[in-house]
């Protein structure tokens, strides 16, 4: 269920730690690194607005519509 590994944050760390791990491996720089992981459980969708009709991604209406979980993600790692 899609929804369920979204909100699993056993599931986000083991995400996260095998990107990194991917990361190292390839020799990418700390900055090209992803220091945090967000699954969104909501299908993305020309419905929905996050997609136009071809399929293409809409960042602006993403990002306005996970403006709140982002936010949330920095100011984790600024404390972290």
């Amino acid at each position: 269920n899609p929804s369920e590994l979204a909100a699993s944050k056993q599931f986000l760390a083991a995400l996260l730690s095998d990107l990194q791990s991917v990361a190292k491996h390839n020799h990418l720089a700390k900055q090209e690194t992803l220091a945090a992981v967000h699954i969104d459980a909501e299908l993305w969708t020309p419905e929905n607005g996050m997609l136009t009709a071809a399929s293409k991604l809409k960042r602006t209406d993403i990002i306005r519509h996970n403006q709140e979980k982002i936010d949330a993600m920095v100011a984790k790692l600024t404390v972290d």
